[in-house]
C-alpha cells in the first residue's frame, strides 16, 4: 500500500471533541484516485521510455566507453585492492 494512502487512512474518524473529521472520506478518495492514476500512467510511460532508450536488464551489457562517459571527465575508476595501477 502506498504511503500516501496509508497516511490518509490514519486520519481519525472523529476529532477529540467528538465531531466527525470534516471531509475525511474526500481526502481518502482523492488520495486513492491519485495512487491509482499514477500507477495507470506510470506503466505505459515506463515501457515506452525503456523502448526508446533501448535499456536492458543486464547491468554488464555496458561497454567501457559508456561507463567512462557516465563517470564524466576527470573521474577515474577506483583500483581494486591488490591491483597494480596503470
Amino acid at each position: 500500500m502506498p504511503l500516501a494512502l496509508l497516511i490518509a487512512l490514519l486520519i481519525p474518524e472523529r476529532l477529540p471533541n467528538g465531531a466527525l473529521f470534516p471531509d475525511r472520506d474526500l481526502v481518502i478518495g482523492v488520495t486513492a484516485l491519485g495512487v491509482i492514476l499514477s500507477q495507470i500512467i506510470q506503466a505505459p510511460t515506463l515501457r515506452a521510455l525503456l523502448r526508446i532508450t533501448e535499456a536492458t536488464d543486464d547491468p554488464t551489457s555496458q561497454d567501457e566507453e559508456s561507463s567512462k562517459a557516465h563517470r564524466g571527465p576527470g573521474r577515474r575508476r577506483r583500483a581494486r585492492p591488490g591491483s597494480v595501477p596503470c
